[in-house]
């Protein structure tokens, strides 16, 4: 027996129904309804309402694209912490670029709503001329 109810994995949410292709509908499955008792049988369909991106939080800017999760998203950071802190994608947007540096974070998103909305976020790195730092350490 699977129980359908909402559920957190790796730091994504997830909202579970079941379509049933013999009446064309979705059902919204709440505890403690469980897969056996659906008749006829049905297919699980799984929506995803959270996403991860990452803000550069000194310019309010948005870098790269986004993740399913948040270890995705910690793995462009770790490849970010490898390039120079002069050059693209680290090079900083301001006049003052030389004496400035990014402060990266990874930001939890919900779509599921209009507008979405921000779930969480954690301050993971910086880089700049005086080198990099991280806060949040990668496994």
């Amino acid at each position: 027996m699977y129980p359908c109810s909402t559920k957190s994995l790796t730091n994504t949410k997830y909202e579970f129904s079941v379509c049933n292709f013999a009446e064309r509908k979705v059902i919204p499955l709440a505890p403690p309804l469980f897969f056996n008792e659906l008749n006829p049988p049905s297919i699980l369909v799984l929506y995803v309402m959270t996403f991860f991106a990452i803000e550069d939080e000194s310019h309010a800017e948005w870098c790269g694209d986004s993740f399913e999760t948040f270890d995705e998203a910690l793995e462009e950071l770790k490849a970010r912490a490898k390039l120079p802190w002069d050059e693209e994608p680290n090079l900083c947007p301001c006049s003052n670029w030389e004496t400035c540096g990014r402060r990266y974070e990874i930001v939890e998103l919900d779509d599921s709503s209009s507008p979405m909305k921000e779930v969480s976020r954690v301050f993971v790195l910086e880089i700049s001329a005086r080198g990099v730092v991280w806060h949040h350490k990668p496994t």
